[in-house]
């Protein structure tokens, strides 16, 4: 049984994005040097999904919308938040939430003080990039629920 009792430290939040051509967006990071969907921290009081569409944005000039479950709750108690595809927590106790985005526009503008590159990329081209294996798990996951590959 998974134990929900534990301290968060960071939050953050990721945005994995794939173009009409099955490329994903991915981020040349600029601290960590590996190539990773763009994401980062998020701000006092900011929801997750929120976080994501700001730093997918911030990082690479890219405007998303989440996809997400509708479950048409409604009511004056009631605000739907979209579900991140899967939640990924590191030993330092930060919990990455990744979104599934879908793209407004497909032009670039790097944010070269977070970032040393960006660009769509195929899922074999990613395989071959120096990046997290875990977050190559999540993208592969994320193209085989999207039915990519």
């Amino acid at each position: 049984m998974y134990n929900y009792n534990y301290n968060l430290g960071k939050l953050t939040a990721t945005g994995i994005v794939f173009n009409g051509k099955g490329q994903i967006l991915l981020i040349k990071h600029k601290i960590l040097g590996v190539w990773l969907p763009p994401g980062g921290g998020l701000e006092q009081n900011e929801f997750a999904h929120i976080a994501c569409i700001r730093e997918v944005f911030e990082e690479t000039g890219i405007k998303v919308n989440i996809m997400s479950h509708n479950l048409n709750l409604t009511g004056e108690y009631f605000e739907e938040l979209p579900i991140p595809f899967c939640i990924r927590r590191f030993k330092d106790n930060t919990a990455d939430s990744a979104f599934l985005c879908t793209a407004e526009s497909y032009a670039l503008k790097p944010q070269k003080s977070e970032v040393d590159d960006i660009g769509w990329y195929s899922l074999s081209e990613y395989a071959k990039m120096q990046s997290f294996e875990d977050m190559k798990k999540v993208v592969n996951a994320a193209a085989k629920h999207l039915k990519i590959v």
